[in-house]
């Protein structure tokens, strides 16, 4: 079993390895995607500019005599093109957590389909209009009758009709911090009710259900006990077919488990997961008892080989033991006179080696020689090369 672990944790880390090297090789590629497409953007951009004051000029100068460019071959003068204006490349999380702010959260936003809101940035600041779509991976929002531009319809679309018009109309897609919530309020003290601009809202308790995902709250502004409510949901024409199943045929148990059998057919679980995965970490029982006796008899024949033993393993295994039934050695006092003798000797040898003797405690050398020659007085004879200090 413990093979098994090691080969499990083993998997786990490499795919988790490899996790992480795609996870870095999708950031990379998304960062070079979007530097791509912004400067792709720019350069179009620059190029409409370029284009503009090119036409302007011909028209002052050329007056009425200046081409008529809206009645070009494919009229598409003034169109633009279609991804310029909206992203294709996700946007970061902290992106859209930023344009969410004053309606809450990503995932509590408190801006719905139909609600009334207010442009507050660009050439149609000020005008109200209803939000007809929610995108929450680029934190954008299109409304139903403002924002709209002329956009160019590619040639591969209008293959099969080319008598299509080249361009339409398409929405703008407007970030969410650019709009703000505009709801009818009355007035406590006059009694007025007209439309205010919501700068913030707020998420009430969150109301969930374990088995459905269903989740409600209400939303209400922020600082204010004022709850604003949700608009109201058109019914979803519903139609059925001779396919359909009926709700009573799906509400009907045709299945009622007891306790003396399995609630779950034998082998539906290797169905659902991979029998033979190397990630699996529970094991059936019979599985496991298996496995151990492996290993017990593979531990057994381990130490089968060790008592067949050549004639030297068993000479040293026998040496062994005697060293331990020896214990460790003793110094007797004998012994310990003989060191001493041998390192007065080893010493005395150095010192002689050396051009020096042993001086006693009071000072007066233990030899013939004084002690100023000893210290190499103006008067001691010059030392023999073999006398050299080293």
């Amino acid at each position: 079993m413990q093979k098994l672990i090691k080969r499990t944790a083993e998997a786990q880390r490499a795919a988790a390895r490899r996790a992480k090297k795609k996870s870095l090789t999708e950031y990379l590629s998304n960062k070079h995607r979007r530097i791509r497409e912004q400067a792709r953007s720019v350069s179009e951009i620059a190029a409409d500019l370029r284009a503009a004051r090119l036409n302007r000029r011909q028209n002052w100068e050329l007056g009425p005599l200046a081409p008529r460019l809206d009645l070009d071959g494919k009229a598409t003068h003034a169109a633009q093109e279609a991804p310029r204006t909206a992203m294709q490349t996700l946007m970061k999380p902290w992106e859209i957590q930023l344009r969410c702010a004053w309606a809450g959260t990503p995932e509590l936003l408190n801006l719905v389909v139909g609600d009334r809101v207010v442009v507050m940035e660009g050439p149609e600041k000020g005008k109200i209009d209803r939000v007809a779509s929610i995108d929450m991976r680029h934190g954008t929002i299109n409304l139903e009758n403002i924002g709209k531009y002329l956009s160019k319809i590619p040639d591969e679309y209008r293959s099969v009709d080319p008598e299509k018009n080249s361009t339409r109309l398409a929405s703008v897609s407007l970030p969410i911090s650019a709009v703000r919530l505009v709801h009818p309020i009355t007035d406590p003290k006059t009694g007025i009710t007209r439309d205010v601009i919501v700068r913030s809202l707020t998420a009430g308790p969150v109301k969930w259900h374990r088995h459905t995902g269903w989740r409600a709250w209400t939303r209400y502004i922020t600082g204010l006990n004022v709850a604003i409510p949700w608009p109201e949901r058109k019914p979803e024409p519903r139609e059925d077919y001779a396919s359909d199943t009926k709700r009573a045929d799906v509400e009907e148990p045709t299945f009622v488990p007891s306790l003396l059998r399995c609630p779950l057919p034998d082998g539906l679980i290797d169905q659902l997961r991979n029998r033979y995965s190397r990630f699996r970490t529970r094991h059936e029982e019979a599985y496991i008892q298996s496995k151990e006796a492996e290993e017990a008899e593979k531990l057994a024949r381990h130490r089968e080989a060790q008592t067949m033993l050549t004639p030297l393993q068993e000479f040293n295994r026998l040496q062994r033991a005697l060293r331990r039934e020896r214990g460790q050695p003793t110094l007797s006092e004998e012994m310990l006179v003989k060191i001493g003798e041998v390192i007065a000797r080893n010493k005395a040898a150095a010192l002689g080696a050396a051009g020096m003797s042993e001086v006693k405690k009071d000072g007066a050398a233990s030899g013939d020689v004084p002690t100023h020659l000893l210290h190499g007085g103006k008067d001691a004879p010059s030392p023999t090369p073999s006398q050299q200090p080293v």
